[in-house]
């Protein structure tokens, strides 16, 4: 839409020329410092993985 959405006003003037659309009263109610640590692929041991999955898993063997 040729806008750079950073903030709830940027928001705003993204989609308020789209037709029959319509925003009020936007407000961001998120921390950017509060940020949630997903586990990476090393720390998923393969007894984890084969408790999420009902069918066997094959692991591929890297060369």
């Amino acid at each position: 839409l040729g806008f750079d959405v950073t903030a709830g006003q940027d928001i705003e003037n993204a989609i308020k020329e789209i037709k029959g659309t319509s925003v009020a009263n936007l407000s961001s109610n998120r921390n950017r410092d509060n940020i949630t640590d997903f586990p990476t692929i090393d720390e998923l041991v393969g007894s984890e993985l084969d408790k999420l999955c009902k069918k066997d898993i094959n692991r591929p063997i890297p060369q």
